[in-house]
């Protein structure tokens, strides 16, 4: 039976369901989520049975005897039960606030504690560390390729960094904002709005205002000065959700242009030819946008993941 944690105690009757089966293993994956004995998770999960219980997690344990006890006393139940009153006992003086003059000597008498129980339970754990598995794994090689900006990004990279050299001798401050923008266009000058230039922008939020159930309400000049704020691939977006302002959209080609998608073009064939996955990391959301349009214009099947990705789709 495989299941997740919120199946198991979201509603009543799937808890009543659980409860019925006599397990021989349960393993719980991400075991470090079961350090607090005070959520419904953890309560709603000892209920189920189990004869023997396996929790699995990347997370060492932290110093905190609490969590510790937490994840002993739900994996081997019987064997503390007897000792339940001392728990309740031990967690509660652990949990109570330390006064400010006592907090030295309570996170030293603390830490002795734990080096102890540590100690004491190290049979039960089974820890495999980078050495103990190393020669298991294939070798890993690490290459850096620099990627050269392509003449238009590099063109539009060094005019920002000129303007911004120019306010700070006008007294302006430095702000943090101007080296997001900077970052930006080096990953993708779509990233900046110079296809878009005032003019157009104005006529797409008339376009917009006049056609638009969504925006008939709505001033065009607000609406130019919202899309003024936007990058060239944020505003080619919105003009393809609307018949209207499809005409303003750019072309898809435009996403290659960019010099870390032109390093892209020349890596990923020879990959896909050898059948091997990718996995490509971004920190910007933004970029990820783009990059989907680059593997859509290549044919390239792709999974996306991100913060906004529904946990049941993960």
């Amino acid at each position: 039976l495989l299941t997740t944690y919120n199946m198991v105690g979201s509603k009543a009757e799937d808890r009543k369901f659980f409860k019925r089966f006599r397990i021989n293993y349960v393993i719980y994956d991400e075991g470090h989520l079961l350090k607090n004995c005070s959520t419904d998770r953890y309560k709603n999960l000892m209920k189920v049975y189990g004869e023997r219980k396996i929790l699995l997690t990347g997370t060492p344990l932290q110093n905190n005897l609490v969590e510790l006890i937490s994840l002993m006393y739900f994996t081997m139940t019987e064997l503390f039960t007897k000792y339940c009153d001392d728990i309740g006992q031990l967690l509660q003086q652990f949990q109570q606030k330390i006064p400010a003059l006592e907090a030295k000597s309570g996170a030293l008498y603390e830490a002795d504690k734990i080096e102890q129980a540590k100690a004491i339970l190290r049979p039960y754990i089974l820890r495999r560390l980078k050495q103990d598995v190393l020669s298991c794994l294939p070798k890993k090689h690490d290459t850096v390729v620099r990627c050269a900006m392509i003449p238009e990004q590099k063109e539009i990279y060094v005019d920002l960094v000129r303007e911004f050299r120019e306010l700070e001798l006008n007294g302006e401050k430095y702000t943090s904002s101007r080296l997001m923008q900077l970052r930006q266009i080096a990953n993708h000058p779509l990233l900046y709005r110079r296809f878009y230039q005032d003019e157009k922008v104005i006529q797409i939020a008339k376009v917009l205002c006049a056609k638009e159930n969504e925006y008939r309400k709505k001033n065009s000049d607000h609406v130019a000065e919202d899309l003024a704020f936007l990058s060239d691939f944020a505003i080619s977006q919105l003009c393809s959700k609307y018949t209207s302002t499809q005409k303003f959209c750019l072309d898809e080609a435009v996403a290659v242009d960019s010099g870390k998608f032109r390093e892209l073009d020349k890596l990923l064939p020879s990959i896909k030819d050898k059948g091997d996955k990718v996995l490509i990391f971004s920190q910007f959301t933004s970029i990820m946008d783009i990059l989907e349009v680059y593997l859509k214009l290549r044919n390239y099947k792709y999974c996306r993941l991100d913060g906004a990705t529904p946990v049941m789709e993960r």
